[in-house]
């Protein structure tokens, strides 16, 4: 149930808007993956961290209401919804894999 003022009702409720919603979702659970991810300053703090366990939970979300919203999505939700995911993908593991090697002992 979306929370509208009553004579706004009408025009929030509408197939387009509700289309947004989801788009608005996906892309604030992206937010928070990019800033897990050090992508984004922390709007409290203003600092950069990397929390990949955190961030990976964020993808993890966007997995599950991609795979919940199969064949149920316009073509632009599923455009937003891939693109972003792959992004996030991509960019975990390269976050991974730096972390990986800065906490890892050196073996030369």
């Amino acid at each position: 149930m979306a929370l509208n003022s009553s004579e706004n009702n009408d025009s929030m409720d509408s197939s387009d808007s509700q289309d947004y919603y989801l788009i608005d979702l996906i892309l604030m659970i992206a937010s928070s993956a990019q800033m897990d991810l050090g992508e984004l300053s922390n709007p409290f703090l203003k600092t950069k961290e990397i929390n990949l366990p955190r961030a990976r939970t964020s993808i993890n979300m966007l997995v599950a209401l991609a795979q919940k919203t199969k064949d149920n999505l316009n073509s632009e939700e599923q455009k937003v919804l891939k693109t972003t995911l792959e992004t996030l993908q991509k960019l975990y593991v390269t976050k991974s894999k730096i972390s990986d090697s800065t906490s890892s002992p050196n073996h030369s």
